[in-house]
């Protein structure tokens, strides 16, 4: 009997599962968990390529598995660490950016303190304004849309579109991008702020050090989107009466043409 398109959905589905649990091996948790996030990147791409098999460009479908089937409440809020250092790096930033610079110092400061403490604070993302709220301040031209600031558009810096510079990084230089740290033991399954401390000297007035926040995506949060991305994308298949491996070469040749 042939398999229906709800048994394809679920076969994927146990696939997907059975790949992150390879992925989340203890081994794998190593040095920062660098491999892990790298095998569950290529997972990810994997379902997204399922959901949208008619979007060629890798960076659009990864957005868009992001919108519409990730669950991420976040995924399209601003990041005020990179926002203000946007702002920071415009030496001579033009009177129509006054507004939203004074509002980004204002909103950092209160968000993200230096506490002057080697003891590590945390936040998360929550914290994080909506990009529509970033767009209400952000000047635009004649026909508006957001003026670039240093060839940088407020969608560039959405977590959406960090999780995919983050993805690049693991990728293609198998590293984690940032200096953050996280607590692999802890099993941390959202993304957070921390605050990082850096010996600068040691000298008869004690310690030296100083802060600054650091953003992470830890192992356990990639984890959690694949399985919540499958699992509406086999869904989406299901109901649809459509088989969720039809989007992938299949056949003898590596070249898609060459199987027809």
């Amino acid at each position: 009997m042939e398999e229906t398109a709800p048994e394809k959905a679920q076969r994927f589905l146990e696939y997907i599962h059975e790949m992150v649990e390879v992925a989340v091996d203890s081994a794998n948790l190593k040095n920062q968990a660098v491999h892990s996030k790298v095998l569950l990147s290529a997972l990810f791409d994997s379902i997204s390529k399922s959901a949208f098999p008619n979007i060629r460009q890798n960076a659009l479908r990864y957005k868009q598995l992001i919108d519409f089937h990730s669950e991420w409440d976040e995924a399209n809020k601003i990041s005020l660490l990179h926002l203000l250092r946007l702002l920071e790096r415009e030496e001579n930033l033009s009177s129509e950016f006054e507004d939203i610079n004074e509002w980004c110092i204002s909103e950092y400061s209160s968000k993200f303190p230096n506490t002057n403490r080697l003891l590590k604070s945390h936040s998360y993302l929550a914290k994080d304004p909506d990009i529509n709220n970033v767009l209400e301040l952000w000047p635009t031209d004649s026909n508006g849309t957001p003026i670039k600031l240093r060839n940088v558009n407020p969608e560039q810096l959405t977590h959406k579109h960090l999780f995919w510079l983050y993805r690049n990084s693991l990728v293609h230089e198998y590293r984690n991008p940032g200096n953050g740290v996280e607590r692999i033991a802890n099993g941390e399954n959202v993304p957070f702020y921390h605050e990082l401390s850096t010996v600068t000297s040691l000298n008869n007035e004690g310690l030296q050090f100083t802060n600054n926040w650091e953003l992470v995506y830890p192992f356990g949060f990639f984890k959690e989107l694949c399985l919540v991305a499958a699992k509406n994308v086999s869904r989406m298949h299901a109901n649809n009466d459509t088989s969720p491996f039809s989007a992938y070469i299949c056949g003898t040749y590596w070249i898609p043409t060459f199987n027809e």
